[in-house]
C-alpha cells in the first residue's frame, strides 16, 4: 500500500507506462466542495480540459489488459465521455448507471438526484472481466450512499463512496496482487478495499489531511 501526497497530474507523470492493472476513480465533479486545497468551481471548459489531462496519465499509466472506471454525476461524464473518446485510444466499454435510494436533496421544482454514472473503459480488448461461467452483471447497479449514520462513514469528510461500489470493480477488473491505482484517494476507500481483497494499492491525493485520514483507516483494516 503506497500513499503520495501531491497533485494527480504531476504523481502520475512519475510512474512508469504500463506499470497498473486497474485505475478507479472519483474524481472532484466541479460543484464547488470545500476539498481544502483545490478549486473544486472551474468554468465547464477548463474542467473538462483538467479531466482529459489526468485521464491521459491514466491511459499511459495503465497496463495494455487494464482498465479504468470513473465516477461523477452523469452531465459532466457525457462530456468527458466525448473528449476521452476523440482524444485518447482508451477503448469505451459501457456506461454503467449506479442508483441509490435518497432523502436528500430533495427539490420541488426538479427531478431529485438519485444516480451517478460510471464510465468503464479499458486500454486494449485483453482485459480483465471475472465473470464466472452463466454469470451476468447489468450495467445498472443499486447500492446505498454512505450516510451520515453508516459504519464505514469518515466524518468530516464531505464526500465517501460505499465500499461495495469499489469492491465490484476491483474483483471484476483484477486478480489477487494486481496493482489498483486511485488518483483522488479521499478518504481512503479503494485503499481499504484493495487491502481486504488482497490487492496492491497507490492512491495519490493532494490534501495532507485526506492523506492521514486515508493512511489510519487503511492500517486498521484486516
Amino acid at each position: 500500500m503506497k500513499i503520495i501526497h501531491g497533485d494527480c497530474i504531476k504523481e502520475m507523470k512519475k510512474l512508469p507506462e504500463n506499470s497498473v492493472d486497474l485505475i478507479v476513480t472519483d474524481p472532484p465533479y466541479n460543484i464547488g466542495v470545500n476539498y481544502g486545497k483545490n478549486k473544486d468551481k472551474l468554468s465547464q471548459e477548463d474542467y473538462i480540459k483538467w479531466c482529459v489531462k489526468w485521464i491521459k496519465q491514466c491511459e499511459r499509466v495503465l497496463k495494455r489488459n487494464g482498465s479504468l472506471y470513473i465516477i461523477n454525476y452523469p452531465e459532466s461524464n457525457a462530456r468527458v465521455m466525448c473528449e476521452v473518446n476523440r482524444q485518447t485510444k482508451l477503448l469505451f466499454k459501457r456506461w454503467i448507471m449506479w442508483f441509490y435510494p435518497t432523502n436528500i436533496g430533495c427539490s420541488p421544482k426538479n427531478w431529485t438526484r438519485a444516480s451517478r454514472s460510471i464510465l468503464f473503459y479499458t486500454k486494449g480488448n485483453r482485459y480483465k472481466f471475472n465473470l464466472k461461467e452463466g454469470e451476468v452483471i447489468d450495467d445498472f447497479i443499486e447500492f446505498n450512499l454512505v450516510k451520515n449514520v453508516s459504519k464505514e462513514k469518515v466524518q468530516g469528510f464531505p464526500n465517501q463512496i460505499p465500499e461495495k461500489l469499489i469492491s465490484l470493480f476491483v474483483e471484476l477488473s483484477t486478480n489477487k496482487g494486481d496493482i489498483v491505482l486511485d488518483p483522488f484517494l479521499g478518504s481512503g476507500t479503494t485503499g481499504v478495499v484493495c487491502k481486504k481483497l488482497d490487492r496492491n494499492f497507490i492512491g495519490i491525493e493532494l490534501n495532507s489531511k485526506y492523506c492521514r485520514i486515508a493512511e489510519g483507516r487503511i492500517n486498521k483494516t484486516k
